[in-house]
């Protein structure tokens, strides 16, 4: 009688990967790995999203820089490392 393309077997996917998500995140392995991550950004002073470091120096506002400085940057440092 339904149909069980389209929507509906969209909707299932959906649910089954909510409740994958939900049980990974509900195990010590996967809390030890966030609180971690969670403790390197805070080490780095890492307050928002997306928070890009070149050559270990962060970056603000990544999303501002026109390609061109970005790409200027990035060829800068790759020119004076080790230096």
């Amino acid at each position: 009688m339904g149909d069980e393309g389209g929507p509906v077997r969209g909707l299932r996917r959906a649910n089954e990967h909510r409740r994958f998500i939900s049980a990974c995140s509900a195990t010590p392995e996967t809390e030890a790995r966030i609180k971690k991550s969670m403790a390197l950004g805070e080490s780095l002073d890492v307050n928002s999203t997306p928070s890009v470091f070149i050559n270990g120096r962060m970056v603000p506002a990544i999303a501002n820089i026109p390609y061109e400085q970005l790409k200027a940057l990035v060829q800068f440092e790759i020119d004076h490392a080790g230096k």
